[in-house]
């Protein structure tokens, strides 16, 4: 199991790339932005200097101290690159938006300016038509001080990765997966936090796959408090009704009383 993540990940490494732009502060900063990143003045009225630059996995690098590692004080997109096109783009760069504006971190870009250099790292990986592209574009609070107090970081930090991806094996996607069900974890509800928000904090969910683990499966469903079903943990659920179309309000179609 070890020596097929070690090769999976090596070909990750191989073909990914990553987009960064976050504050420079000298010792503190990682060195590949001091080096290789290109000087900017941010046009959203940021009186310091930032940095930014297109690189290999292995040679970027986050600081320790920014507030998304250490306290999931980010959030994200996901997004596909199929036959060479960019899925649902605009729509999923505006729900990212949101997601900051909901979490009070300002992005430092407009959306076609960071759009643009979304666009060129994608270039520079060079998926054939033949490759599914992911894009994992992330919005962190930034680097301070110890302590989830937003008000100790300077400024957000942004990057993005570029790389191909499968989730699941490729007869999958023809014969379906089997799904456990996660029955002590339940999925937060909205009162908890805002589900249109996408953080990074994904506890909750990983906490259902640990629940199932021995199951073996490939997905795990999750339950509401009151035990709908919500989704699972790393993907959505439809339901199609012989002529009544999608039913897709998990507060109307409970599967496991």
């Amino acid at each position: 199991m070890s020596v097929n993540i070690v090769q999976e990940l090596i070909g990750l490494a191989r073909k990914a790339r990553v987009f960064v732009s976050m504050p420079w502060v000298e010792g503190l900063t990682p060195e590949c932005l001091g080096r290789e990143g290109r000087f900017e003045i941010a046009k959203t009225g940021e009186q310091f200097e930032r940095r930014h630059g297109i690189f290999h996995l292995s040679e970027c690098g986050l600081s320790p101290l920014d507030h998304g590692g250490l306290y999931g004080d980010a959030c994200f997109e996901g997004i596909l690159v199929i036959n060479g096109q960019v899925f649902l783009y605009r729509e999923h760069l505006e729900r990212w938006w949101q997601s900051a504006k909901k979490m009070s971190i300002s992005m430092p870009y407009s959306m076609e300016e960071l759009g643009w250099w979304i666009l060129k790292t994608i270039q520079e990986v060079g998926f054939s038509t033949q490759e599914k592209g992911y894009l994992r574009p992330v919005l962190t609070r930034g680097f301070g001080n110890l302590g989830i107090n937003p008000a100790k970081c300077l400024a957000p930090t942004v990057y993005c990765i570029v790389s191909t991806i499968q989730l699941y094996p490729p007869e999958a996607y023809d014969r379906g997966i089997e799904l456990s069900i996660a029955r002590n974890t339940r999925r937060a509800g909205k009162d908890i936090v805002d589900p249109n928000i996408k953080s990074n904090n994904y506890l909750n969910n990983i906490f259902g796959l640990l629940e199932t683990r021995e199951k073996k499966t490939l997905e795990t469903m999750m339950m509401t408090s009151d035990g709908f079903v919500a989704e699972a943990t790393a993907d959505n659920i439809f339901l199609i009704r012989k002529e009544e179309g999608w039913q897709e309000n998990s507060a109307k179609v409970n599967l496991f009383p």
